[in-house]
Order: C-alpha cells, then structure tokens, then sequence
C-alpha cells in the first residue's frame, strides 16, 4: 500500500506591492449581464431585457429564420441560450441593450448537421490598398453594417432546435423550430452567410478578385463630363456583419 506523503505549502513569507498602493488597483467586472434567462428576469432592467429579447424574436419572425413543428422520429433538436449584452453608443451615455438566440451548436454532428463549415475572411492587405488608394485618391468610402448578418443565409441540412426560452407557444409546447435559415451559433453560419452575400453580388453584376474572395468589383459606364476611356469602379470589401464600399472614378490607374 503506497504511503501517504502529505502535501508541502509554501513557507515563503508574502509582502504587499511595494511598486503600487491598494488604493491604486482598479476592479474590473462584467458590466452586470445576466448569464442566462433566469437572472434577465430577476434583473432590475427585466424590462429592458424583455424589450431586447422580443426585438430579436422579430427579427427571426420576419426573416422566417423557422417554422413550428412536431420532431420527426429519429430527429434531435438542438438546445439555444439567450445571450445578453449592454452596449454604450459613443454619442450617448444611455445603454443599450441587446439579446441574441445563439444555438448550442457545439453538439452539432458532421456529416448530419453540417458538412462544411470554411468562409473566407478578408484580408488586412486588401484593406489596407482599398483604404490606401481612397486616400489617395480622394475617393469616397462608405461603411455598412448588415442588422443580424447571420440570419439571411440559406441552410442546406434538416436542423431541429428547441423553442426559446420565454417564447414557447401556448398550445404547442411540445414542438420544436425546424430552421429555414442559419443561425448564430451554427457551425456552419459564417459559411452559409458568405455563400448568400456572394450570390447577391453576383446577381448584381459583381465580380470576385482572384487574390481575396471577399473583394468584388464592377465596372460601370462611363457618366457624364467623362471621357470615353473613364468609368467608375465599385469595390465592395466583404466582411462577416457589413462591407465596406468605395466609389471612385478612375482612367487606367
């Protein structure tokens, strides 16, 4: 039988900083989010919370995210989570707040639930010539943001998940919400996103770069008080919530 050996503490004497006082260490917290659905409603912004929750839900209603449903037999829905965020505007003190449904999509199976799962990233080069040449240039520069990116793209796999806490429908407790569009937490979101941003562009006219997918362009006629070897370039700069656009008139540069 192995002896006991009992476990050694330090016997090194401990001093206080002597480089900084206790008056000078700062206490970092979490700003007071709620963890889970059951503290937003013991919260006293529960009203706030509830505000946020609700505008999230519509978004998903509007944009026919799912469909109620009874499970099909062999199927499993996925489990979700609110997530809870207090966000300060940089031109106002007042907070605002904001919940997101997030799928709990770490349980999800390849090859059943997803297959691939890469999109493309822009590339900090491509920002910076973009950026570089608008300056230069004289150019315009504009800068968009897509309200919940991630819910526009098409899914291409059957996905159950489960009804959001606080907004299971009276009578039909029992079902589930069979996804019609990704969501955030899939492990596939980022790709089916991409996948709908690109085909948008394409319908528009736009074309990728052959060194960065997440650059398209176009070129356009030439307008007026131009002459005939000038046109306007648009290039478009793709990033996972918004794009960046920049306008320019160029002859061959």
């Amino acid at each position: 039988m192995p002896t006991f050996v009992p476990l050694r503490r330090s016997t090194r004497n401990r001093h206080p900083s002597t480089r900084y006082s206790a008056d000078e260490y700062v206490l970092l917290t979490d700003g007071g989010e709620p963890e889970c659905y059951e503290e937003a409603m013991e919260d006293e912004h529960k009203r706030e919370w509830v505000e946020a929750m609700q505008d999230e839900m519509n978004s998903l209603y509007d944009n026919n995210t799912f469909e109620l449903v009874k499970l099909p037999k062999g199927k499993r829905a996925l489990k979700n989570k609110w997530v809870y965020k207090v966000k300060t505007e940089e031109h106002t003190s007042r907070p605002r707040y904001k919940a997101r449904l997030v799928v709990k999509g770490f349980s999800q199976r390849k090859g059943i639930d997803f297959d691939e799962i890469f999109s493309p990233v822009v590339k900090m080069s491509s920002i910076r010539v973009i950026l570089g040449l608008a300056a230069s240039l004289d150019l315009e520069v504009e800068q968009m943001d897509v309200k919940t990116a991630f819910l526009h793209g098409d899914l291409d796999k059957e996905i159950y998940m489960e009804q959001p806490e606080g907004f299971q429908v009276k009578g039909k407790e029992d079902y589930v919400c069979k996804l019609q569009k990704s969501l955030y937490g899939l492990k596939q979101a980022p790709r089916q996103w991409y996948k709908k941003f690109e085909s948008i562009m394409g319908k528009q006219g736009y074309r990728k770069t052959i060194s960065d997918h997440c650059v398209f362009f176009q070129r356009q006629e030439c307008r007026e008080n131009c002459s005939a070897e000038e046109g306007i370039e648009q290039v478009v700069l793709y990033e996972r919530l918004g794009a960046i656009k920049t306008n320019s008139w160029y002859s061959d540069y």
